[in-house]
């Protein structure tokens, strides 16, 4: 089944990118979302995200994350899109290994966040993001304040310090009030069968949930290992439901935003 991975990192521990084609094909993954990891290490991952991906302009979507959420990154947001990146990605501030880190203490809700993610939505581009349920208030915030631009919520809002995601009828309400807001299945540092008691949560709302994998280097032996446990859950829902989570969903929000790059939207 074809398939688009929403959530890959491009660290400086990604060596093997060049084997990206490859690792790609054994899983019929079509496109990856690449990016950098904002807040936590040093800002330059996006010229390491951008020269891969004219290297590979077939199989990558590049996402721009270098921010420090200062006033000059409000013109570098806008050059950012100017440029090709089709959105920003991902964005940390409510990562708990971001707390002692460069960017501890900005919130989503800040002034000049909140100024980014609407140039995102401006430029029919999107916002992926991290937000542990320790900051979810902050990021809940933003998300209904730039009601144009959509947000995906990385890892469907798993909380990474108590081990458990959110409940269904939590998640539910999250998608009801808020229709700018996606959610990516990633999850690395666990494992993707903790969804299996949200499978019906995942058909009813197929349309608003995307398939990622959070790898961060050795690409194909980690896909090897965790996207098994993609396949036995995916597997379980409808073709149709399967498509929109594979493919569908993020395909749609790429679509908009090319059409925005080649100069079809205004």
């Amino acid at each position: 089944m074809q398939k688009i991975d929403c959530h890959r990192h491009c660290s400086r521990l990604s060596t093997d990118l060049s084997s990206l084609p490859e690792s790609n094909n054994k899983l019929e993954i079509e496109k990856v979302l690449l990016f950098g990891h904002n807040g936590i290490g040093k800002p330059g991952f996006d010229e390491i995200t951008w020269d891969w991906y004219l290297k590979e302009k077939d199989i990558i979507i590049p996402l721009a994350c270098d921010f420090n959420f200062t006033q000059p990154d409000i013109t570098y947001a806008e050059q950012s899109l100017d440029r090709g990146f089709y959105g920003f990605g991902e964005i940390l501030l409510g990562h708990l290994g971001a707390l002692n880190k460069r960017l501890n203490g900005i919130k989503y809700n800040d002034p000049i966040p909140l100024e980014i993610f609407n140039l995102a939505g401006q430029n029919s581009a999107f916002v992926l993001a991290h937000a542990n349920p320790l900051f979810a208030e902050d990021f809940l915030s933003a998300i209904k304040q730039c009601h144009d631009t959509t947000f995906i919520w990385a890892h469907m809002a798993y909380d990474f310090g108590q081990h458990i995601l959110p409940s269904i009828s939590q998640i539910e309400k999250l998608l009801l009030e808020n229709p700018n807001l996606y959610f990516d299945i990633s999850f690395w540092t666990t494992d993707a069968l903790c969804m299996i008691s949200h499978l019906e949560l995942l058909e009813k709302y197929s349309s608003r949930f995307i398939f990622g994998m959070d790898l961060t280097k050795n690409y194909e032996s980690m896909q090897n290992l965790y996207y098994p446990s993609y396949n036995k859950v995916l597997s379980q829902l409808t073709l149709d439901s399967q498509h929109n989570i594979y493919y569908n969903n993020i395909n749609t929000l790429l679509s908009r935003r090319e059409k925005k790059i080649l100069g079809l939207l205004h």
